[in-house]
């Protein structure tokens, strides 16, 4: 348990003759100082203090300024605050020329805590390897704490063309930087299960530029906008010795071919495992709005692409090397029409279609040659059962999607307002035979709300939507068979072949589908703003969610959520306002689910 008690000392300094009360004339600038500190009192490491840098000091100082200078036909504005080296942010505004150049700049510091898992919930305690499955684990870096230090720089320049009325040229730029440590885990497998965390140096960059040019000439908007994003990382990578590849019921050392049935083990030497890869992303966006008589209409194109830059590098059992790097493609296409009808209708029409596209990878599963045993000598395992475990890797990222929306807006009367919506989303996933989901899934929505002012001072706002999914995403065979479903496919409790592979022996007896997405949702909301007098504002909400999906296999999955709360202001005199709320949520899932225990 954390306790933090601030005490704020607030000491507002006007320099010069910067302050009225001291001046005839205002001069062009402003300052104000704000002295601040903080008392700590730590009980125990909890995450209140996730991301609190001080969180292990007893006491520290908190400082904050403001600093304006007006100049002619412009002006400047920065502020500051300190904390602590790992907790504090900067920025600036610069306006010249009465707007024809505006420049920002922000830049922002803070710490965030990480969990260091002790493995200790895996009850292994086992202080060796032993003979056959063995399950235990060691914590090599048991004292280290683990947190990131996570700094962005952000600025802008924006030139307003003054030659030109509504043409403006922006450059964005945006640099982030994270450092420090993290718990990098892996497991030994085929073998005693092995279980390791270890201490892993992060140091990553990610370096955004970001151009844009703006253009409104009469009624209609213009705007393209380029993005280039890219990331590095320059952290350690680690690597883990393997344990020795064994026939579960067999001592260490027994040379019974049972290492060809890996890709890997400790004949193979250290080996780099949690790797994070250098990638890059870029996007062209152009966006066109025309503002018409009574009618407003807007299109939009964006194309990107991410790349994987280091698929296409390094050597050896674990690093691959897939000749190219991967890339993921997107593009899609969007627009809508809102139409005025007359003084009490509008109608408003939206479309959307976008497709996604990724690199297919062909596999080449890394086969180890045996040392003895049933397969033979200089022998793969495919070798011995005539058979080919390489493969293609089908992305499930490819996909299309259409979508439509239409919302139709009457005002009945004076103070009443409905509104009524319809909108319909078709997902096609080109790749679900390969990764056992559904193929396709269509989404419908009917929404109706209203806004209602039935007294002076009283508005009430009420919306009801319904959803239907057809096929949601469901993953298909995922649950584990019972004894007597395992009888019934052939598969009788205890037996074992030493020929049949994990994709049919251990996945391809698993049944029933499983989903965390619902078939129907019901959702609605109530909301109330009560202007009592001059002094007093009350403001209430009630949100209630019911989802449901009833085709998982006989098993439901069920979301009931309701929140609601109360605010009310009161403001006795000017500049002191008394705010008092209580706000109160529930959200409660049932859903069943595979849990696969798995023995050496």
């Amino acid at each position: 348990m954390k306790v933090t008690t601030t005490v704020l000392m607030s000491l507002f300094i006007a320099l010069g003759l910067a302050c009225s009360a001291l001046a005839e004339d205002a001069k062009p600038y402003d300052v104000e100082i704000s002295v601040g500190g903080s008392v700590n009192d730590l009980d125990g490491n909890g995450r209140v203090a996730e991301y609190d840098s001080t969180a292990e000091k007893n006491a520290n100082l908190i400082l904050d300024g403001k600093v304006s200078y007006f100049l002619d036909g412009g002006a400047i504005n920065a502020y500051g605050n300190y904390l602590d080296g790992d907790d504090q942010s900067y920025g600036a505004d610069l306006d010249l020329w009465n707007r024809i150049l505006l420049l920002q700049t922000d830049y922002l510091r803070f710490y965030h805590r990480l969990d260091h898992n002790n493995l200790d919930h895996l009850m292994a305690s086992l202080a060796r390897s032993g003979q056959g499955a063995t399950l235990y684990h060691t914590d090599f870096n048991e004292f280290d704490d683990y947190g990131i230090t996570r700094s962005e720089w952000k600025s802008e320049a924006k030139l307003n063309v003054p030659t030109i009325p509504g043409l403006s040229f922006t450059f964005n730029h945006r640099f982030e930087e994270r450092k420090g440590m993290d718990q990098a885990r892996t497991m030994s497998k085929c073998a005693a299960c092995h279980v390791v965390g270890m201490s892993k140096d992060i140091d990553e960059t990610t370096n955004e530029i970001n151009p844009s040019v703006n253009l409104r000439i009469g009624p209609m908007t213009l705007n393209y906008d380029f993005l280039y994003r890219s990331f590095n990382s320059g952290s350690d990578v680690p690597e883990n010795l393997y344990m020795e590849a064994q026939n579960p019921g067999q001592p260490a050392g027994n040379l019974d071919g049972f290492d060809s049935r890996v890709q890997f083990d400790n004949t193979n030497g250290s080996l780099p495992f949690s790797r994070t890869p250098d990638s890059e992303k870029w996007s062209h966006k152009v966006k066109m709005k025309a503002d018409l008589p009574d009618n407003t209409v807007n299109l939009n194109y964006v194309r990107s692409r991410a790349t994987n830059n280091d698929s296409d590098s390094g050597a050896g059992v674990l690093y691959g090397n897939y000749e190219k790097e991967l890339a993921v493609d997107y593009w899609a296409i969007n627009g809508g029409w809102h139409w005025k009808m007359n003084k009490t209708m509008g109608l408003t029409l939206k479309g959307k279609y976008h497709d996604m596209d990724a690199d297919e990878v062909n596999v080449d599963v890394f086969e180890s040659i045996s040392d003895g045993g049933s397969a033979g000598v200089g022998q793969t395992w495919a070798d011995f059962l005539g058979t080919d475990f390489d493969f293609k890797r089908y992305s499930a990222y490819d996909e299309e999607e259409y979508s439509a929306e239409a919302k139709f807006a009457w005002k009945v009367l004076k103070d009443l307002k409905l509104k009524l919506g319809y909108e319909v989303e078709y997902l096609d996933r080109e790749n679900a035979e390969y990764h056992h989901v559904v193929d396709d899934t269509t989404t419908q929505e009917v929404s109706i709300g209203s806004h209602w002012r039935p007294l002076k001072g009283l508005k009430v706002s009420a919306d009801y939507a319904f959803t239907y999914v057809d096929d949601p995403y469901v993953f298909h065979d995922s649950m584990c068979p019972s004894w007597e479903e395992a009888q019934a496919l052939g598969f009788a409790p205890g037996t074992y072949s030493a020929n049949s592979w994990y994709s049919l022996y251990v996945y391809g007896v698993r049944t029933a589908d499983r989903s965390n997405q619902p078939e129907t949702v019901h959702d609605m909301r109530l909301k109330t703003s009560w202007l009592a007098t001059g002094k007093i504002n009350a403001n209430m909400h009630l949100h209630y969610k019911l989802a449901e999906n009833s085709d998982c296999g006989g098993s439901d999955w069920q979301q009931d959520m309701f929140n609601g709360g109360l605010n009310v202001m009161y403001t006795p005199m000017a500049k002191l306002g008394i705010n008092f709320g209580y706000n109160y949520f529930y959200d409660k899932y049932e859903a069943m689910f595979c849990s696969a225990f798995y023995n050496g």
